[in-house]
């Protein structure tokens, strides 16, 4: 009698939890509509077995910030690429260009039109007599070690004759964060980075719920901007904030040491088929725009980011590439002296930090610029 009133309690506990979460679930999305509470583009998002992540492949949807500061369409085609289909077999006179990078090479914040892939495209065949096709192969929070990935399991199949990788602040963490999930074969040799694995049913239905989406991402801001507050900078394994400290502890080297050795993969991939290669880095907003704080007065960045002087994290990309030989192209020369000449226009959504339309049209002038040269 007991357990039977045992058992009935437990499920009426369990009926309210799941009424109360199915309450707050759809008032959630019903405000999101309205008012961004978080970052969404999640309905484009699939899990990947060898590159973690890529998009749903046909789709279409809208890219929307968490600050409010831009709502665009994004769709995808057959490949799952952000924009128009391509054709995998390379149309006889076409110089095609892989653009790998994460949610600025994507077009997360801009219209398509706007895209630095599209931009590019368009100048390099107003210019030339040869037909140029620039593929974007961007996606949020992709950092090299999926970058080289995706190019051993997709972007080759298209025959690039170039590869051009953008390279973000955030990509020695996310490396590190992602490099806990690879895969090795029978012989230890690594196959990919899987985004399939260790997700149970309920975990990956809370993963799309609205509600807990906008729980993780207030709480981690949250957590941030404790640090923040208490001049707390923390390794690069766990925060791209430490990438301009003064000093690199052991965990930061090694950090650096992984991402490294995924841009060398890359960089031999491609003399190996041919390809010139190019790494180019894209600033942060610190260094070229005056830093805003948000509506609530709480500093976006650490306080040695005010007035950022530091180019740290170019210069160590630069000596890799003299290292290599490869190609190089720093960004931020060329946004400091547009943003001299013309002081009125932004290059960076001042909360978000994502490059505005005309930060990526003056990252896709000053890359087709130096191709041009080649």
């Amino acid at each position: 009698m007991e357990q039977g009133e045992t058992k009935r309690r437990l499920l009426f506990s369990l009926l309210t939890l799941l009424i109360i979460f199915l309450f707050l679930e759809s008032t959630v999305r019903g405000i999101h509509l309205y008012y961004p509470l978080f970052e969404d583009k999640i309905s484009l998002s699939i899990d990947h077995p060898q590159f973690h992540h890529w998009h749903v492949p046909n789709a279409s949807g809208t890219s929307v910030a968490a600050t409010g500061e831009f709502h665009v369409p994004i769709r995808t085609n057959s490949h799952g690429m952000p924009g128009k289909e391509r054709s995998l077999l390379k149309p006889d006179g076409i110089y095609r260009i892989a653009l790998l990078g994460d949610s600025f090479v994507e077009g997360f914040a801009t219209k398509e039109e706007d895209s630095i892939s599209v931009l590019l495209e368009n100048l390099l065949n107003k210019s030339s007599t040869k037909k140029h096709e620039v593929l974007n192969f961007g996606s949020s929070t992709f950092s090299p070690s999926l970058e080289y990935y995706l190019l051993l399991n997709l972007a080759q199949k298209f025959q690039p004759d170039m590869v051009i990788l953008l390279f973000h602040v955030t990509d020695v963490r996310d490396d590190w964060k992602y490099e806990k999930s690879k895969v090795l074969d029978r012989d230890g040799n690594a196959m990919g980075i899987d985004g399939t694995s260790r997700k149970s049913i309920p975990y990956q239905i809370l993963e799309k719920s609205a509600f807990m989406r906008t729980v993780v991402q207030k709480t981690k801001k949250l957590l941030r901007q404790r640090q923040l507050d208490v001049g707390q900078v923390p390794d690069l394994t766990e925060s791209y904030f430490a990438m301009f400290k003064d000093s690199y502890t052991r965990s930061d080297q090694m950090a650096w040491d992984l991402t490294k050795s995924y841009l060398n993969r890359i960089k031999n991939w491609s003399d190996a088929a041919g390809v010139p290669f190019l790494l180019t880095v894209i600033p942060v907003g610190p260094q070229v725009e005056p830093v805003l704080k948000n509506t609530k007065g709480k500093l976006l960045f650490p306080k040695d980011w005010q007035d950022l002087k530091s180019t740290k994290m170019q210069d160590i990309l630069r000596d890799w590439s003299i290292e290599v030989s490869g190609n190089f192209l720093d960004l931020l020369p060329h946004a400091k002296a547009f943003k001299r000449t013309n002081p009125e226009e932004t290059l960076f959504y001042p909360l978000d930090q994502h490059f505005t339309a005309t930060g990526n049209k003056v990252a896709a002038t000053a890359i087709y610029k130096m191709i041009s040269q080649k």
